[in-house]
């Protein structure tokens, strides 16, 4: 990053890509997602439409000001203008996944699939309202968790439901929605009040709302580089001015400002340490991690549960908060009792034991006959769960 008010030796032409520009000896066009704080603006920025300055020449560039251009001009990105992908559709699930369920299990699901979708269209109507900076009914939007949450029967339907989702090309809806629904389920783990449960699904629903600003990064199948990580560790601050002037507590929008920072230090957008971070952002932390891995991605298939468990425990114990991410993993672990598993060397059998010194290592009965530790023998693992 460049600190403000430091002018790069170049001077900046903002353009859109579906323009043609020219540039001088003195003048480099770029596009909006390479905008950095200290660029210099060379000439008037104006709405087409109105003629209105956006930007005057000579203005020195700033996160206020880079915000104004992204929001004005992202609109021209994506055919709709909102808050979603091209060709945006329903949400979708794994028909095959949805064979495996018992006829009971299948009537829960079809509740569960029914539910969702009704929510996605309110909750993506919502948060195009905020990112336009009209009003917003945050009760309408913590209510669609409510009413998903009301259709299982337990709280290991969530986790099953949620994994046989198909995440389409964008997925931050999805994303959000299904880091609300763990947050639903993690409040109960955690034992929270009801306006500490609020507050955290508050926090769920608007975390990621500023990552349309940098949602195109998504989609790229190979890995980011530097200089977009450097923009993607901005969206929490970029969610944060979404919602800076709606009507919700502090401890929610220290929640959406930090559920990327680290107890250690290594988190961003600011570096806090633990005492440092707010609590609700601990624990949407966890449920935000995890979400993130149960998911596709251009880059990589999406995690089978063990799997995920298992990298929370080697590369998040210390950065993660101790607390929160104990009770997630002990608790979450255990929804996964007496499901079917079939294990890495094809073998089959019924996940019957969770070891309570590594969650992510349960014992697996097999249909042949005897059990496998997990714990003990690390030439297998669980590749599915059903």
């Amino acid at each position: 990053m460049f600190a403000a008010g430091r002018v790069l030796c170049y001077n900046v032409i903002l353009y859109r890509a579906d323009r043609d520009y020219l540039m001088t000896e003195n003048e480099k066009t770029i596009s909006l997602d390479k905008l950095r704080v200290g660029m210099v603006v060379a000439k008037d920025i104006t709405d087409p439409a109105t003629g209105k300055v956006l930007i005057a020449a000579g203005k020195i560039l700033d996160f206020e000001s880079i915000d104004t251009l992204k929001e004005f001009y992202f609109s021209g990105l994506y055919s709709d203008g909102d808050f979603s992908e091209p060709n945006f559709s329903e949400p979708d699930f794994s028909e095959e996944a949805e064979k495996r369920l018992s006829d009971d299990e299948k009537a829960v699901f079809g509740s569960f699939k029914n539910a969702y979708s009704k929510s996605y269209q309110n909750v993506k109507g919502q948060l195009d309202s905020i990112i336009q900076a009209k009003s917003c009914d945050l009760d309408a939007l913590t209510g669609t968790v409510e009413e998903i949450y009301s259709t299982t029967r337990y709280n290991s339907d969530i986790f099953f439901y949620l994994n046989y989702l198909k995440v389409r090309n964008l997925f931050l809806i999805d994303h959000i929605m299904s880091v609300a629904l763990i947050c639903r389920v993690f409040a109960e783990w955690l034992e929270l009040p009801e306006e500490e449960t609020r507050e955290l699904l508050n926090a769920a629903m608007l975390h990621d709302v500023g990552m349309e600003q940098v949602a195109h990064l998504f989609m790229k199948p190979e890995p980011l580089t530097n200089d977009e990580l450097s923009q993607i560790k901005l969206h929490p601050l970029y969610s944060y001015n979404k919602i800076k002037n709606l009507d919700v507590s502090k401890n929610v929008k220290d929640a959406v400002l930090q559920h990327h920072e680290r107890i250690d230090g290594s988190g961003y957008p600011s570096g806090l340490q633990d005492e440092e971070i707010n609590r609700l952002s601990k624990i949407l932390s966890v449920a935000d991690v995890f979400a993130a891995m149960i998911f596709d991605r251009p880059y990589r298939a999406k995690l089978v549960p063990f799997n995920t468990l298992r990298i929370l425990e080697r590369e998040q114990f210390g950065k993660l908060d101790t607390e929160c991410l104990l009770v997630f993993l002990r608790n979450i672990a255990y929804e996964y009792i007496n499901r079917s598993a079939k294990l890495s060397d094809g073998r089959f059998g019924k996940i019957v034991f969770i070891n309570g010194q590594q969650p992510s290592a349960p014992i697996v009965r097999l249909d042949t006959g005897g059990c496998v530790d997990l714990l003990s023998d690390k030439s297998v693992t669980i590749a599915e769960v059903f």
